[in-house]
């Protein structure tokens, strides 16, 4: 119990500093008295946080559903069909998504208050949840999927 509580840590970690970069930087963007030369940095930092969690994401997301396959195991054993455990697991995975979005939206008011330099927008948050909400679920679907078909008898994973 204790390792998936860890891995837990580091998904909704990962998941919370990546929404933090995506609501800054949309703000950023948002903002246009920021001047053009800064604007070019800010382009670079969004898109690249967005790139980084596209190249972790799976990394991430397979240790975490790697470290759980004795759970799977056992909810096979006791009458789960692999559709049940997949709308679990990707309920999970959106859950811990949410609540990293909104780790990562305390962190970025706090640091714009503390700050000052940027004013978050509405707009560029509900940008971050939504983008962070498809990536998760468009990339956790695949490989929650082949690691649920492993555990069925479908093939290796």
């Amino acid at each position: 119990m204790k390792q998936f509580f860890h891995k837990s840590n580091l998904f909704l970690l990962f998941f919370a500093s990546v929404s933090f970069v995506l609501t800054t930087g949309f703000s950023l963007l948002m903002d246009f008295s920021i001047g053009s030369e800064d604007i070019l940095f800010v382009k670079i930092a969004t898109y690249g946080s967005i790139a980084l969690m596209l190249m972790n994401f799976m990394d991430i997301l397979s240790y975490w559903i790697i470290g759980r396959t004795k759970e799977m195991f056992v909810r096979r054993l006791v009458g789960s069909t692999p559709l049940g455990l997949l709308v679990q697991l990707l309920l999970q995975t959106q859950a811990l998504g949410i609540l990293a979005f909104i780790l990562g939206l305390v962190l970025a008011i706090v640091t714009a208050h503390m700050t000052g330099f940027v004013t978050l927008r509405i707009q560029a948050a509900l940008n971050a949840l939504l983008i962070g909400m498809v990536l998760n679920l468009v990339f956790s679907t695949g490989v929650i999927a082949c690691r649920v078909k492993a555990i069925y008898g479908g093939g290796t994973a």
